[in-house]
């Protein structure tokens, strides 16, 4: 038992530096000047895995503390606890400031073919979308109503404002398709899939 539990209080102070050192890059880049979105996303992605992590350990760990030392243990997994939600606030309001408002897309009519020359472009105020999950049904619901039900778009150009509209992992993820209408679909199902399932959003919530 006491082999368990050293191996597992290892694995702990290694998790635990790894959530310090991404906290400080996330401090270091939210004090730039030109801050880096797709940068701060992946740092929050990494957070998120390494947060899981950290509370799997606390859990198992504290199964072998005893009643002496569990009040220096509760403050120790408080403190671990309190970083990780201070500075996923701020990296998550930062990415949202930098985001809210989007310049008005203007894509080359070279990129598609309408089938009216005086068919007026919606005039867009889109968050992009750089692959946090809690974020994905309310970009989706803006991008749903405001281009995917727009019929007077072709898929094309739907397609277009679609990659004009997300960063991070999420362009990565149909970032090599085609500007075609059949890839525009397949770009959709992979996005729900990857950022849109129940169970991450349920998770997500739950980590909130």
């Amino acid at each position: 038992m006491d082999d368990k539990s050293g191996r597992l209080k290892k694995k702990r102070g290694v998790t635990r530096t790894s959530v310090t050192k991404i906290c400080k890059a996330i401090e270091t880049e939210l004090t730039k000047t030109d801050v880096n979105v797709d940068a701060l996303e992946e740092m929050l992605e990494q957070l998120a895995v390494e947060s899981n992590e950290l509370k799997n350990l606390d859990s198992q760990i504290e199964e072998f503390v005893s009643d002496d030392k569990l009040e220096k243990e509760v403050k120790e997994v408080a403190e671990y606890t309190q970083k990780i939600i201070t500075w996923k606030f701020r990296a998550t309001k930062k990415i949202r400031e930098r985001t809210k408002n989007v310049d008005s897309l203007n894509v080359p009519s070279s990129c598609y073919k309408e089938s009216s020359s005086n068919i007026k472009l919606p005039k867009l105020s889109i968050s992009k979308f750089y692959g946090q999950s809690s974020l994905w049904l309310s970009f989706w619901n803006s991008f749903e109503s405001a281009i995917h039900e727009n019929d007077s778009l072709s898929e094309v150009s739907k397609f277009n404002y679609l990659k004009a509209h997300l960063g991070g992992s999420a362009l990565s993820t149909i970032e090599g398709f085609a500007l075609t209408p059949e890839n525009y679909e397949i770009a959709i199902k992979l996005l729900k899939e990857r950022f849109g399932r129940s169970d991450v959003l349920i998770n997500t919530h739950l980590n909130n």
